[in-house]
């Protein structure tokens, strides 16, 4: 029975949510075991000779009901759910497949740049499983690039360290993904084994706009200061780019460049690529 004067309010939109939220946790284990997920690439371009130069893998769900989701959307589940290291064998696994697959083609892989979750650095045989990826795949080191966002390196843990240190020496890259210099302070920067900083698409969407342009500016000098390639992610107009080559930003990637394809749609990128794997 109610109490007096309690009073219970009911929101649809926001039980509706919730139950979505609960629905993709659930769905998660269920995608893991079918295989739902793929990958996507998406080109890099150099800002002054227009090649591409490199590829970022994206995951994508294959949800069966709501489509095609994008990892925004479901990482975060993974995380909570403590998948995100069978996940990320998972995309292991399956670029390995790939790279095969291309290899029998004739076509040699670009450089590949793949994110890790915080999970994954936590983990203390992800340098390991990398190690074993560059081994099978048969990639020169410095073709496999990982990606660690910045907000999982505002407090740099001891572990953290350690395997950024083991994936360094390994002779493999590591960027700083989502860099917006709001979190990591420089002597952070510093510090660590980095060979990128890829600014952050919301300063990149934002440029003209308020300080975006001098934050923007200031990131690029940055990253040379400290012998750093710069890469500016989610340009959209020819507007970005321009700005972004003018300011001497390395490397280029967006819809503007190119959208995340299908492994099949990019014979034509490989098959004129002069890098070799």
């Amino acid at each position: 029975s109610q109490e007096k004067n309690t009073y219970y309010m009911h929101d649809p939109e926001m039980l509706s949510t919730a139950q979505k939220r609960f629905d993709l946790k659930n769905d998660l284990h269920k995608a893991l075991e079918e295989d739902a997920f793929i990958l996507n690439y998406q080109p890099r371009v150099d800002s002054k000779t227009g090649v591409c130069n490199s590829l970022e893998v994206l995951l994508r769900w294959n949800h069966p009901e709501k489509g095609l989701i994008l990892p925004g959307d479901f990482i975060p589940f993974a995380e909570e759910k403590g998948l995100m290291l069978p996940i990320g064998d998972w995309v292991f696994e399956n670029i390995l497949k790939q790279i095969a697959a291309w290899k029998k083609e004739g076509l040699s892989s670009l450089p590949l740049a793949i994110n890790l979750s915080n999970s994954q650095l936590m983990n203390p045989r992800v340098s390991q499983t990398l190690e074993n990826f560059i081994s099978k795949s048969g990639l020169l080191p410095g073709f496999v690039e990982v990606e660690i966002s910045e907000t999982n390196l505002v407090k740099t843990s001891a572990e953290q360290k350690k395997q950024l240190n083991e994936i360094s020496e390994m002779g493999a890259k590591i960027a700083l993904d989502n860099f917006s210099m709001g979190l990591s302070s420089l002597n952070t920067l510093a510090t660590l084994p980095l060979n990128s900083l890829n600014i952050d698409r919301g300063l990149v969407n934002g440029l003209f706009t308020g300080p975006n342009n001098t934050i923007t500016n200031a990131i690029i000098n940055v990253g040379k200061s400290l012998n750093l390639t710069t890469t500016a992610q989610g340009v959209e107009t020819a507007g970005q780019k321009d700005f972004l080559c003018e300011n001497n930003c390395d490397g280029i990637q967006g819809s503007f460049i190119g959208k995340p394809l299908p492994a099949e749609n990019l014979n034509s990128i490989l098959k004129n690529s002069h890098l070799k794997s």
